[in-house]
């Protein structure tokens, strides 16, 4: 008997054909083709065929017609004969294949294990000596080896969660400095890494380690980068009419009081004319 790890079960085929079956019937017939997969038959005696079925002789009375429209002449079955043919065509192609690729002295084992990768065609693997079974997939190319590509050498690397660092290579220096022109990449990655060392609890995953780099270099970009920090402020942009109105206001209200306003505490003010009610 070969022990056949894996049985091909089609689901809508399988329910198609026994929707008309009790729980028990459910039971009976898995059972019964289990072991018909294993052995390649069912016993002519259907005392032993009950007993398989997990059926008293009573259950087996009330169910035996009903099962036996599901099987063959002599309890044969069209369906597992074709898989199981089809299976031991599969395996015997993967030995000779095995045996060409690496000789006849570990055929069987090198069969095996070929075996236990994945399947071409619908039929699940099929073990003779293995103790443990294996998963298949529809199609199984050949694995390609490619040479490794060359790596970048690495500048500085950055604490990440679960004691592992992330390492900032030259390639990604130089291509955060072209998608922020206005920030010193270099400082920032160290302030970086100070930031990182002194907030452990706020430290990020190797895989949100980029995005973590990237929000920060946006920021500094958007608040003038190296400029802001060399003291080489922008021009502030020209104020709307709004805006101009409102600081006109706000100008007469300073003559008439004699004294000029806390701007500190005046807060941001909004331009409802453009409608767009973030602060500027």
């Amino acid at each position: 008997m070969s022990n056949r790890a894996w049985m091909p079960l089609h689901i809508a085929d399988y329910l198609a054909d026994t929707g008309h079956l009790t729980a028990a019937e459910h039971g009976a017939y898995l059972l019964m083709i289990m072991h018909y997969w294993q052995n390649g038959n069912l016993p002519e005696n259907e005392r032993l065929i009950a007993r398989i079925a997990k059926l008293s002789a009573e259950q087996w009375e009330e169910s035996r017609d009903i099962l036996a429209m599901l099987f063959g002449p002599g309890w044969s079955h069209k369906r597992i004969d074709a898989e199981l043919s089809k299976a031991d065509e599969i395996i015997e192609k993967r030995r000779a294949a095995a045996s060409v690729r690496h000789g006849k002295g570990k055929t069987e084992a090198n069969a095996e294990h070929v075996q236990s990768m994945c399947s071409d065609t619908r039929v699940p693997p099929l073990t003779d000596n293995l103790s443990t079974s294996s998963l298949r997939s529809d199609v199984c190319p050949e694995t390609e080896k490619s040479a490794p590509a060359p790596q970048s050498p690495s500048v500085i690397d950055l604490p990440a969660t679960q004691g592992m660092v992330v390492s900032i290579t030259e390639a990604d220096v130089a291509e955060w400095r072209d998608a922020f022109p206005a920030v010193d990449v270099p400082q920032q990655l160290r302030a970086m890494r100070q930031w990182l060392l002194a907030n452990e609890r706020n430290r990020k995953t190797v895989r949100g380690m980029r995005k973590f780099v990237v929000s920060w270099l946006a920021r500094d970009q958007d608040r003038g980068g190296a400029r802001q920090h060399n003291g080489h402020h922008s021009q502030a942009p020209p104020l709307t009419l709004h805006q101009q109105r409102h600081q006109a206001a706000l100008d007469a209200c300073d003559r008439i009081l004699g004294e000029k306003r806390d701007d500190e505490l005046t807060g941001n003010t909004l331009d409802l004319e453009r409608g767009d009610y973030r602060a500027h």
